[in-house]
């Protein structure tokens, strides 16, 4: 895990900021700087020598019931989705109708989706953190295949921040279930890993964006424009924003813009959306990056603080066993450091589904083996 996070850190976080460097923003920068210092000096100081790295592989699985049962719930849950999609695609005009709903849904005019799609979504986050767990058998490609499929589904609906959010999530786990494979592999492997991953996410922001393009569109203008609004342009936005903090900015409700989805889910009035559209030197967006959030939050110095103890820890379960308790709070640490651009905790089914995922893998890896529990947490403590 240590070895792709601090590259992850490079070029996502630090380059970037980097790129959109201005003079006005250099005392924001260098407080930025000092965040990812932290992390780094965190992650050093812990001298891993001649340990080799955990392998945990066979660490919290899940197994085929499981996911299947996340899957069909979905269907069920969305079953008026899937048939519309279904619908639309064998009367050819699927992008045509998908772009009258993401319209419908920008300008407000659509209904609350209620309970049961809501439900179907917080399957989709469940079958993506369970199909990083499972180990790879003779149904593993078919558990791919349903997972594009979930994608096929919801990206109809032009709205990418839940699909992202899966791909996150499913991301997340694979780290640490490959976590020996991964500090294993050459720089040359890391790169073509990269590449792969960027195209995939590439593909379904690529694909909402075109099919929100009418025909007269410039569709190589209009996507340069999207790209400086959603991959350049949030980091220029922090910078914009944190220019203008002030203490009145900082957020009364402990942790509110990194787990919006425990307020709303404990009946807290909580505003979507609740970004104002920014103008930067790439154009007008409302996301700010995940900075926004712990800046709001925690402040400069315990951002500080929590970077170093990231990077702390991080090290430390690369290369000594966490126990079930551990797991619970790296994935939350490892999901809201990969989305980057938000907290996929501001989604009450995210947050359920991290919740209920957990439980599952629990009772499941608990019942197989005889106080498998207990031996856990033993070896983490004798490691």
């Amino acid at each position: 895990m240590s070895k792709i996070i601090k590259l992850i850190l490079l070029f996502l976080y630090l380059i970037p900021f980097t790129i959109v460097f201005e003079k006005e923003y250099q005392l924001t920068y260098l407080s930025l700087l000092f965040l990812f210092s932290a992390f780094y000096f965190g992650n050093i100081i812990l001298k891993s020598g001649s340990l080799k790295p955990v392998d945990y592989s066979n660490f919290m699985v899940s197994n085929n019931s499981l996911l299947f049962i996340s899957f069909t719930l979905y269907i069920l849950f969305k079953n008026e989705l899937v048939f519309n999609v279904f619908t639309h695609l064998f009367s050819g005009d699927l992008v045509e109708w998908s772009l009258e709903n993401a319209v419908s849904r920008y300008n407000g005019y659509e209904e609350n989706p209620g309970m049961f799609y809501n439900l179907g979504t917080l399957c989709m986050f469940l079958y993506a953190m369970l199909l990083g767990t499972i180990e790879k058998r003779k149904y593993y490609f078919l558990f791919i295949v349903g997972l594009l499929f979930i994608f096929l589904i919801e990206s109809s609906t032009l709205g990418r921040a839940g699909t992202f959010a899966a791909l996150i999530a499913l991301f997340s786990e694979l780290l640490i279930r490959k976590n020996k494979v991964i500090q294993n592999l050459s720089n040359l492997k890391f790169v073509k890993i990269g590449i792969v991953i960027f195209l995939l996410f590439s593909f379904v922001f690529l694909y909402s964006a075109i099919n929100r393009l009418d025909a007269d569109d410039d569709v190589f203008m209009i996507l340069q424009i999207k790209i400086g609004e959603y991959l350049i342009g949030p980091y220029q936005a922090f910078f914009v924003w944190h220019n203008n903090f002030t203490f009145e900015d900082q957020v009364q409700k402990p942790l509110f813009n990194l787990f919006t989805a425990v307020y709303k889910l404990t009946g807290s009035m909580v505003k979507q959306g609740s970004y104002n559209l920014i103008k930067t030197d790439y154009g007008y967006t409302n996301i700010f990056t995940i900075m926004r959030a712990l800046y709001a939050d925690l402040g400069f110095f315990f951002s500080f603080v929590l970077f170093f103890l990231y990077g702390l820890f991080i090290k430390y379960f690369t290369f000594k066993r966490m126990n079930y308790f551990e797991y619970f709070f790296v994935r939350i640490a490892l999901n809201i450091f990969l989305m980057v651009i938000l907290s996929p905790f501001n989604f009450s089914t995210f947050l359920l589904a991290t919740i209920i995922s957990f439980i599952l893998l629990f009772l499941t890896n608990n019942r197989k083996g005889s106080n498998l529990l207990k031996k856990q947490i033993n070896i983490s403590k004798n490691i």
